[in-house]
């Protein structure tokens, strides 16, 4: 309990920057880190205000047991660098199944090529030329574009870790 408490002191000790907005007479008050948001007439009664609710926060989240969530002064980062482990290697897992999953499809499909060979040769001209496009348009891709594919990627992975982390459970 002590070292609990110790912690929770800590973090109460840190120094968060304070965003202060005066509009007419009313004074806002914002910690962009802790989302922590208040308004008073007064400059003083505002910084006190703000204080005690950062408090208020922490116990919270230390009653919670939310300890690991507390963004630090300063911490620009929204992804920890565990979670951009678990997504590097979720993407390499995912990555590697496409591949699996494309080489014994293409296998497949060249079994049935030679054990049927009423297949339309039209059709699998077709099919071919499909997979060359769809290459040749990702790799004629700009940096921009190809930025945003990753942007993209990345708010695809935050969003489906819950998925994953259920899945985790099923298959040990």
């Amino acid at each position: 309990m002590e070292k609990n408490l110790q912690n929770l002191e800590y973090y109460q000790s840190l120094v968060y920057p304070v965003i202060v907005k005066k509009v007419n007479n009313t004074f806002y008050f914002y910690i962009n880190e802790l989302g922590l948001f208040t308004e008073t007439a007064n400059i003083e009664a505002g910084y006190r205000q703000i204080n005690e609710d950062k408090s208020k926060l922490f116990e919270k989240l230390f009653s919670m047991g939310f300890i690991n969530n507390i963004r630090l002064p300063g911490s620009r980062d929204i992804i920890k660098p565990q979670t951009l482990d678990e997504i590097k290697l979720f993407l390499f897992k995912f990555i590697s199944a496409i591949f699996v999953v494309s080489i014994f499809s293409g296998l497949f499909f060249l079994f049935l090529k030679s054990k049927i060979p009423s297949i339309n040769k039209k059709a699998a001209a077709y099919a071919v030329q499909s997979a060359n496009q769809t290459l040749e348009k990702f790799s004629n891709l700009s940096v921009e574009k190809k930025e945003n594919l990753r942007l993209l990627l990345r708010r695809t992975a935050v969003n489906i870790k819950p998925l994953t982390d259920e899945m985790r459970i099923l298959f040990p």
